[in-house]
């Protein structure tokens, strides 16, 4: 037994340095080729529902098929010189499932939401400028875009990665204790108030407890708040039985149950959290967030509108805690070989189709004072900090109501006028609110989608995000 035993630790020994001899050799070649300019690495971020997988399907596509899509579109500079692009996977990683994606758009079915980490490879081919951009004589010059997905659900973690139980304890009353939270769960809060921290631990009534608690986080979502902890428990699919799941244990706000025993439900959900965060938040963040130099951060600042002022104020909170703990700054060439930083953080609003082309300016103005806040930590450390406002595929078409310029769409296969009251110039005030009381961000149906070989796809501003995305090709 005892020698099953040593075995069976001398395999697990041998696939744990396998594994980190694999990612070495992953992150030197990834390295190298950033070093030398070759490729790029973009996080594309966001919180659930502001359509990363239909912007990262929408953005393949583009390239893919760039003379198509954006036949009126293309930049002077690379217009003469483009030569092809091809999508290729990350080897040693689950790939972007871009096919099926494109096969739910074109069925009209928005595509399935992220639920795991994938990677997707692009590579753009110009010909040379120069002879001297060519030395190897191929013919072309090729830079890669390297592109990571994830859940944003995974997203609103972060913050755990720099608190103990004791502090996530501490946030999570004082979130308990804000509308509309409080009233979505006020029997849960009374028992998690009841519970004695130092009293030992009961397996049967945890699982009472976790799964009422998953259902109140589940709500959260539903309501458009961000700060939902642990995040990974309100994905479709997650299974309790592998990622450690635990409560807060409100009764302990304020005291520090030092003297608790190893047998007491403090001391479980402490090793339950401490467990969580080493195995699945700091890994994520390591694995994704230190190793890529540009930061695509997508909002829904319209759902978030909608959905009042605790929603936009809490969407703002949440961004200025995730993007605190990025690593900013310019990368040198050693940097770009061992250690990268983030040296480009791209704010990119999304769904503007459902805004009238005057009051997208708003938009922008909206964007800039939700990161206000976020950006402090990049600016200083002399990362380019951008905002952009698009439509991944455009919905509806502007057309004339009254006199005025109005929206049209087509739903359920009839024609529809779209309104919407006056967006804010800036951060909301009361006024803007009591406009905005009555008012529902649309749940827009896709429209009518050709083979993207043969018909462009509509979309506002994608040209520019094409053209942000490669901009080492003007070199």
């Amino acid at each position: 037994m005892a020698l099953n035993q040593w075995k069976s630790r001398l395999n697990a020994g041998a696939r744990r340095s396998r594994e980190t001899l694999r990612q070495l050799a992953e992150r030197s070649d990834r390295g190298l080729r950033r070093a030398l300019g070759h490729r790029s690495c973009i996080a594309l971020t966001g919180f659930s529902g502001a359509g990363k997988s239909t912007l990262l399907s929408s953005f393949i596509n583009q390239l893919l098929h760039l003379e198509i899509q954006q036949a009126n579109g293309l930049w002077p500079d690379v217009q003469d010189r483009w030569l092809s692009a091809r999508l290729d996977s990350v080897a040693g990683h689950t790939s972007y499932p871009f096919a099926d994606q494109m096969g739910r758009l074109q069925q009209g079915v928005w595509p399935a939401s992220t639920q795991g980490l994938s990677r997707c490879l692009v590579e753009v081919r110009l010909a040379p400028r120069h002879r001297l951009q060519d030395v190897r004589g191929r013919g072309y010059v090729s830079h890669e875009l390297e592109i990571w997905d994830y859940p944003g659900e995974w997203l609103m973690d972060l913050p755990l990665a720099k608190m103990r139980y004791g502090q996530w304890v501490a946030d999570s009353f004082v979130n308990f204790n804000n509308e509309p939270r409080n009233s979505l769960a006020p029997e849960l809060y009374q028992q998690l108030l009841d519970l004695d921290p130092a009293s030992p631990f009961d397996p049967l009534e945890f699982d009472g407890l976790f799964a009422r608690y998953r259902d109140f986080l589940k709500r959260c979502k539903t309501a458009g708040l961000h700060i939902v902890n642990p995040g990974r428990f309100v994905l479709d699919g997650a299974d309790p039985s592998e990622i450690p799941a635990f409560i807060p244990l409100l009764a302990a706000y304020g005291k520090s149950p030092v003297d608790a025993s190893s047998d007491s439900w403090w001391a479980e959900m402490t090793r339950r959290y401490d467990h969580y965060v080493s195995g699945f938040v700091r890994p994520f963040l390591e694995q994704v967030f230190l190793q890529v130099d540009h930061q695509l951060v997508l909002v829904d600042l319209l759902g978030s509108l909608s959905q009042g002022r605790q929603s936009l104020e809490e969407l703002r909170r949440s961004l200025a805690r995730v993007l605190q703990l990025f690593n900013y700054g310019q990368n040198g060439w050693l940097d770009k070989l061992v250690a990268p930083k983030i040296e480009q953080l791209t704010f990119v609003a999304t769904k503007l189709d459902s805004v009238l082309p005057s009051q997208r300016p708003h938009m922008a103005d909206l964007m800039r004072a939700l990161v206000a806040e976020s950006v402090q930590a990049a600016r200083f450390e002399s990362t380019h900090v951008d905002h952009m406002e698009l439509a991944a595929i455009a919905c509806t078409r502007v057309g004339q109501r009254n006199g005025e310029p109005a929206l049209l769409v087509d739903q359920q296969g009839e024609p529809m006028w779209l309104q919407h009251p006056t967006l804010p110039r800036g951060w909301p005030n009361d006024r803007d609110w009591a406009a905005l009381a009555d008012w529902q961000a649309p749940q827009l149906q896709l429209p009518a989608l050709g083979a993207p070989l043969h018909s462009p796809w509509p979309n506002i501003h994608m040209a520019q995000l094409c053209q942000h995305l490669l901009k080492e090709l003007h070199a």
